[in-house]
């Protein structure tokens, strides 16, 4: 995974579930919805994350099914596996890439937000390809283009113009939005039946600083805001705010985009 630069440790992960949790739940919601007519034995989730898909998978599936829940952070999967003590969970450090599970071993592999973050995004489906049984699926969502989610485009370009540069997170974050190259890049894996679905969701904060707050401290883009300027953190979230009000007014309500990825193994 691309974690060199962007690291999901530390304290990002109570702040990513603080800022941006109530808000991807929506997006969880949907994949997980998804599965609720579906006969599933085993199923192996990717880049778990604080737990919002965990815990739903949890919640939705019969307790027969048995769910594995894996992330390369062990930050991110600490804060997970605390949160769900108890649960019927197998938790394990894992690269999407390099999967350290034996081929046919699931029925589903399920990621919500992760796959943007592997440098070989094509290994990454191979070994999704692999360890799913005949008949299995790989389902997960990215984020759509920046330009579908305007508060994430405010962002970019306040801290673009307050540092002199954009952030590379940014374009990483939103590096899988073509719905063209994600059917290309799943088909190419082996996969067929290859679908890509657009799903727009709602943003919504008391007001616009919490909005912007959210935008910034919501995970690892602060981290790389305050390597380049210790002092930049809240100068931009006061930007941001400006910005957020002036186009939304207040109390924000804004879009957010993510696409839906779905194949399945012949």
């Amino acid at each position: 995974m691309a974690q060199d630069s962007i690291t999901f440790s530390g304290d990002v992960p109570a702040r990513y579930d603080k800022y941006r949790g109530p808000s991807f739940e929506q997006f969880a919601l949907d994949l997980v919805e998804r599965l609720r007519s579906r006969t599933l034995s085993d199923v192996l989730e990717i880049a778990c994350g604080t737990g919002r898909v965990t815990r739903l998978l949890r919640a939705t599936l019969p307790d027969t099914v048995r769910i594995v829940a894996t992330d390369i952070s062990v930050d991110m999967m600490d804060f997970a596996q605390n949160a769900l003590t108890g649960e019927r969970i197998e938790w394990q450090r894992a690269d999407s890439q390099s999967l350290p599970f034996k081929d046919r071993s699931f029925d589903l592999v399920i990621c919500q937000f992760g796959y943007m973050f592997a440098d070989d995004k094509q290994k990454a489906m191979q070994e999704a390809y692999r360890v799913l049984r005949r008949g299995g699926s790989l389902l997960f969502n990215t984020w759509d283009a920046i330009g579908a989610s305007p508060v994430a485009g405010l962002r970019t370009a306040v801290i673009t113009e307050y540092l002199g540069g954009a952030l590379p997170i940014s374009d990483v974050a939103h590096s899988m939005s073509e719905p063209g190259d994600l059917e290309a890049l799943v088909t190419s894996a082996g996969f067929i039946d290859v679908s890509v679905e657009k799903v727009t969701r709602f943003e919504e904060h008391k007001n616009h600083h919490a909005s912007a707050r959210a935008a910034i401290f919501g995970g690892p883009i602060l981290n790389h805001i305050q390597r380049a300027d210790p002092e930049a953190p809240e100068v931009i979230v006061s930007l941001l705010a400006q910005k957020i009000e002036e186009v939304y007014g207040p109390h924000p309500r804004a879009e957010m985009s993510a696409l839906v990825t779905q194949g399945w193994k012949k």
